[in-house]
């Protein structure tokens, strides 16, 4: 009997063993799915994290994108405007020249030695004509056209302020030989240009002390291009039947502006100021008699037909 009890103790010591065991693997077990719980958890927390941090970069992208959208926009408008100032500007200068030309007519009308018919004042013509050398077509515009009974003229305005040098070349302004290879590397030794030196100081908006600031500009050719626009015109105009010369004027018209010419060449004519466009139009009444009415009437129908605007 006293055997039973021995075994059945053993017995009950041997499954209250089993069972701490079996508790504690559980408790182990517990403890490592929570452990692998809190790494889901974290994990998760990661990435989560790394969304929003990808969304947030997404949105900075995004906003960058549109703040450089909107800069260039505002960019492209602002040079659209700046454009369109400069168009107004030498608009302007036309307008001027163009008044002037007005009074004068006006004025001859008016002392009696012209009649209507004998001079007319043509503004901002277009005309297109056939390059003899390429065969291509041209396209000139005219800034002012008169037709005088002693003769036809274009005008060409030129609204420039500034330090205008016309007509230099290599050999006649040597001073200037660097500025004219910079802007035109292969030009010849006689070859005229024209460049302009501008006082950039008192529109440095951020120049606040007396450092002075000086710009250089070349804004083409003006003589060789009424030249070039005057040939074309009396090309045009002995294709419909008028056989005539047409003489190229450059004026500079800017109050701000100096002058200064080197040029040797005969053509075009280049006026400065106001008073010597309107003397040279007044002797133009007292020369010799070059077109009448009736062919005056007819190169200015001519002229009108042919432009294109």
């Amino acid at each position: 009997m006293e055997i039973l009890y021995v075994i059945l103790i053993v017995v009950i010591f041997v499954v209250c063993a089993l069972l701490y065991n079996q508790k504690k693997k559980n408790l182990e077990l517990i403890k490592c799915i929570e452990n692998i719980n809190r790494e889901k958890e974290s994990l998760y927390t990661i990435d989560v994290v790394n969304q929003i941090v990808n969304n947030t970069r997404s949105e900075k992208d995004n906003e960058i994108e549109t703040i450089k959208i909107d800069y260039e926009k505002r960019l492209s408008n602002l040079r659209e405007q700046v454009t369109d100032l400069e168009k107004q500007l030498r608009n302007f200068g036309e307008i001027k020249t163009h008044k002037i030309l007005l009074e004068i007519r006006k004025d001859l009308i008016r002392s009696g030695k012209i009649n209507p018919e004998q001079m007319h004042i043509l503004p901002n013509i277009f005309i297109t004509y056939k390059n003899e050398l390429t065969g291509e077509l041209v396209t000139r515009q005219i800034d002012h056209l008169v037709l005088l009974k002693s003769g036809i003229f274009i005008i060409e305005t030129k609204y420039w302020r500034g330090n205008i040098v016309h007509g230099i070349t290599l050999k006649t302004g040597e001073v200037y030989s660097y500025i004219l290879k910079t802007f035109y590397p292969n030009i010849s030794s006689d070859e005229e240009k024209t460049i302009v030196f501008l006082d950039e100081s008192d529109t440095n908006s951020i120049n606040q002390s007396n450092t002075k600031e000086i710009k250089i500009v070349s804004y083409g050719e003006p003589a060789k291009q009424v030249r070039t626009t005057a040939m074309g015109l009396s090309k045009l105009l002995k294709n419909h039947g008028e056989k005539v010369f047409v003489e190229p004027i450059l004026y500079f018209n800017h109050e701000k502006k100096q002058f200064k010419t080197f040029s040797k060449e005969q053509s075009p004519l280049v006026f400065i100021n106001e008073k010597a466009l309107r003397d040279f139009f007044i002797q133009q009444i007292e020369k010799n008699e070059k077109y009448s009415e009736s062919q005056l009437a007819k190169i200015k129908k001519i002229i009108e037909e042919i432009n294109y605007l």
